[in-house]
């Protein structure tokens, strides 16, 4: 009976795994002899056993036979295709042309894709990374969420972010300059004559806030004005592009004369609701420029998803 609480050999394996991640040890280090390592920790060798397997088992570290245990997971056959981890948080069709890129360019190197989805919440991406972390993955891409910085730190398997990344974690990121395409696409409205715009924006991530300050720095430029009415967040869907329009057109004056748009799902809703209330149609830009936006003649920036995809 231990009355609830972990068994020693338990605790062993969570201090291990600690000083792994507290002394930057690397994939492909080695640890200590057996003998020496149980000295060092001042334990059994039977307790430390028991926690190495432990670690084993979720693929913290690995046994090479005649050689000694290494931190993560076993080497992989190169014969055998090798899993890589996607990480999104939720179904955007910018996240998914990146898909498709990356299963194409993975395939031919023998490498397999899984695709995971958070939904947005930080409690689901922690279970994930877990899992990943327990499953032998090769590599993870993943969109991050900040919330998460202490899971991702603890991984044992080569990241790579994109969209965004964690600041402060030396972790590699492939990010375009958000805060630039919104400044190129107010200034684009401004150009043709646009002068009362409204943002219709994500939910709070580090991609939404770089879009709505650049496109607030730049109307404070041309010295148009910034109403927070015309300022909507919400979950950056067609159906929320939709509903923001509906809310400021029929609320009362005034009324913006162009939108910018979180994304091109976003500028889609803004598109629905003017063909289904018979009002003209402003201009509006969106993000992504995703086949969406093609199909439906929205001017939308660019974020080169197949230059993403090679780095």
């Amino acid at each position: 009976m231990n009355n609830g609480r972990p068994q020693k050999y338990q605790e062993l394996a969570e201090r291990i795994r600690d000083m792994i991640v507290s002394c930057r040890l690397r994939r492909g280090d080695m640890l200590p002899p057996e003998r020496k390592f149980a000295e060092m920790l001042n334990c059994s060798h039977l307790t430390l056993r028991k926690a190495l397997q432990v670690l084993e088992k979720n693929n913290i570290i690995h046994a090479i036979p005649s050689r000694g245990r290494f931190v993560g997971p076993r080497p992989r056959d190169a014969a055998k295709p090798a899993a890589i981890a996607l990480l999104l948080p939720n179904s955007d069709p910018f996240y998914f042309s990146i898909l498709a890129l990356l299963e194409n360019r993975l395939y031919h190197q023998n490498l397999h894709l899984t695709v995971h989805i958070s939904n947005g919440s930080h409690a689901k991406e922690n279970d994930i990374l877990q899992k990943i972390g327990e499953q032998g993955f090769a590599a993870l891409v993943a969109v991050p969420n900040p919330l998460c910085l202490e899971a991702y730190s603890k991984l044992q398997l080569p990241v790579t972010f994109f969209d965004y990344n964690i600041h402060n974690v030396n972790i590699p990121s492939v990010v375009c300059d958000e805060y630039a395409g919104s400044c190129a696409a107010v200034d684009y409205l401004v150009r043709i004559g646009c002068r009362n715009i409204a943002y219709i924006g994500g939910l709070y991530s580090p991609t939404s806030e770089d879009r709505l300050q650049g496109c607030l720095d730049r109307l404070a430029k041309y010295e148009l004005p910034i109403r927070q009415a015309w300022i909507i967040r919400d979950i950056p869907t067609r159906e929320a592009g939709e509903s923001a329009a509906r809310m400021l057109f029929e609320s009362g004056d005034p009324v913006p004369d162009a939108f910018l748009c979180n994304n091109d799902a976003v500028a889609a809703g803004v598109i629905r609701y003017f063909s289904q209330s018979g009002r003209p149609p402003c201009p509006l830009v969106g993000f992504g420029n995703t086949s969406r936006a093609e199909e439906l003649g929205i001017c939308s920036v660019e974020q080169h998803v197949d230059r993403i995809a090679d780095m």
